[in-house]
């Protein structure tokens, strides 16, 4: 009963944190706080704070993603939480890219609204994900989605670096879809993160959008791997049937647009497999 208490009062602090009873600023994502404002006495001691370290947590990895970051700058125990907050989805909305002016010329930007030129976009949305990635310790992610519509361009060891930060064992879902628009050069997804040894190998689900994936045997067996979505992506009907050949539990394959693929072998053992046939067109 004392439990089912603390968490009732837990929600009634959270309901006032999202209707700005608590003093928060933005609705978008805005990083946490860094470990040294609570040391400096920056930010204030909140009931939260002394809430069971797990009633927290739990409560916390319920949370969308915008509220928890608004979360973690107001409480101790919520910036403790961040860092391990399991389900990171970053794309134009959630980074408030999407509530930027666009502006085209630089006259039609607004004086108390800064705009962003086309030019801009890019740098602006990696920026903000790089601050929200390095001030999450890594730990604890079971879902990983990237939307970089905006990023046609952004550097492959960006991309890299974060997937490494991210992927660790435990991770459930990985989503990376990549700007439609033309590229300097397409990214090839690093497939040595699906390895059991890089942590990638609890990986259930895997969608993959416009860009290069080229698994090889050396990838080895991945046991957990369920489902498979691959969109505008460039891999050969001899790697698709090879990586199948080592994704034993795989009940779901949809495969769109990808048109270097011509044929490719489908295990036998593969029982379970659902190739919806709209989905190889």
């Amino acid at each position: 009963m004392e439990t089912r208490a603390t968490e009732c009062r837990t929600m009634q602090l959270l309901r006032e944190l999202q209707t700005n009873k608590l003093d928060t600023s933005s609705k978008i994502i805005y990083a946490p706080r860094q470990q040294d404002d609570i040391y400096a006495g920056i930010m204030p001691e909140l009931p939260l704070d002394k809430l069971p370290e797990d009633i927290l947590h739990h409560v916390y990895s319920l949370m969308p993603l915008k509220d928890a970051a608004r979360a973690a700058c107001v409480s101790h125990g919520f910036l403790r939480c961040w860092r391990r907050y399991p389900i990171l989805v970053l794309n134009s909305k959630t980074i408030g890219l999407a509530k930027r002016k666009l502006s085209l010329y630089a006259e039609d930007v607004p004086l108390y609204e800064p705009a962003l030129k086309v030019d801009d976009m890019e740098s602006y949305a990696i920026s903000k994900i790089d601050h929200i990635i390095n001030n999450h310790s890594g730990i604890g992610v079971k879902v990983f989605k990237l939307q970089l519509f905006a990023c046609p361009n952004i550097d492959a060891a960006v991309l890299d670096k974060w997937f490494v930060h991210v992927i660790k064992a435990g991770i459930k879902e990985l989503s990376l879809e990549m700007s439609l628009c033309k590229k300097r050069t397409e990214y090839n997804f690093p497939c040595s993160i699906l390895s059991s040894k890089a942590g990638g190998g609890t990986i259930q689900s895997l969608f993959l959008s416009s860009c290069s994936f080229h698994p090889t045997v050396a990838l080895g067996c991945n046991i957990s791997l369920t489902s498979l979505h691959l969109y505008e992506v460039h891999i050969s009907g001899e790697e698709i049937g090879q990586f199948l050949s080592n994704s034993f539990a795989l009940e779901r394959l949809v495969i769109s647009d990808c048109n270097d693929i011509i044929q490719f072998k489908v295990p036998c053992l593969m029982q379970q497999l659902k190739v919806p046939l709209g989905d190889l067109m």
